[in-house]
């Protein structure tokens, strides 16, 4: 049995869908069966709890014979850092009391230290608690910055023609397709290939800035004019904020960027042929222009 956490999510659904077509078996963990129904029609077992939830993570991970972990992410939490500790604990826990022997577990970039990085800082604890472990063989992927992330960009190329970032415009820097982390997160579950505390960065086929980004993205929509707009760290803040996120939440994800923009978060990453995934951003940007076509079908 595999058991998939947050199978509901961009990177556990992929894993989990990618597992049943290859004849696994997998327990799909989530909160809303509802967002597990595909994963249902297509021979998961439904798991449905919540991760903070400890003896529910240990009759969760009974019986597996490998495990894809994550701690995902929960901007409304009051002490974001708390919250990601807290379910940490109950994965890390869960694996150990059901002698799970290996284990893939999701981390980022930059998480080789916890200073000052914002949302990697808790994924740092991450790496260190499940690293202590004895029972379970673990490894960690720490990918680079979504390009899916730039699917939030999709209104403001429709309202305004820009994109808009906290970073500078020529900072180059690694994207990675999420279909990529989830086939390296399968390949490395059913090969177990590899050894307890190990640490493998994902990180694109090549770094981008974030002017060549927006050309791309502008062109793939049909509109070539688009531009790039430097904001600033304050009013990102600011702006989560706005929107609902909590204080806590919003300063780790500004923290995030700030880590990023100042070239801190890829300071211990080096590209090698196995950290280089295949997706381009060209290639992802034809599927950003697919989610453009489908939010603005028919409008002028």
């Amino acid at each position: 049995m595999y058991v998939v956490l947050s199978a509901n999510g961009g990177i556990g659904s992929a894993v989990a869908s990618e597992l049943l077509l290859k004849g696994k078996p997998v327990r799909a963990v989530g909160r809303d069966p509802r967002k597990l129904q595909l994963l249902m029609d297509q021979g998961a077992e439904p798991y449905i709890g919540s991760l903070q939830d400890e003896d529910f993570l240990k009759q969760a991970f009974k019986g597996a014979e490998a495990a894809y972990v994550m701690i995902p992410a929960d901007f409304g939490a009051p002490l974001y850092r708390a919250f990601q500790n807290e379910v940490g604990e109950a994965i890390a826990r869960g694996l150990d009391h059901a002698s799970v022997p290996y284990a893939v577990n999701i981390s980022s970039s930059g998480a080789h230290n916890d200073v000052n990085n914002g949302v990697v800082g808790g994924l740092y604890d991450q790496e260190q608690r499940l690293n202590r472990l004895t029972r379970t063989n673990v490894m960690h992927l720490r990918p680079a910055y979504f390009m899916e992330n730039m699917l939030g960009s999709l209104h403001s190329i429709r309202r305004s023609c820009i994109v808009g970032m906290p970073f500078d415009p020529e900072l180059a820097f690694p994207v990675v397709a999420v279909k990529d982390i989830a086939a390296a997160v399968v390949h490395h579950l059913v090969s177990r290939d590899f050894h307890h505390g190990s640490v493998l960065d994902l990180l694109g086929p090549r770094d981008i800035t974030p002017l060549e980004m927006t050309r791309i993205l502008g062109n793939a929509v049909g509109q070539p004019g688009v531009s790039y707009v430097q904001t600033s760290i304050e009013s990102m803040y600011l702006g989560l904020t706005r929107s609902g996120m909590t204080p806590s939440g919003a300063r780790s994800l500004t923290e995030y960027m700030r880590s990023l923009s100042e070239g801190r978060l890829y300071e211990s990453t080096v590209r090698t042929a196995e950290s280089t995934t295949p997706t381009t951003f060209e290639q992802f940007a034809e599927q950003f222009a697919k989610a453009y076509a489908t939010a603005y079908h028919g409008l002028s």
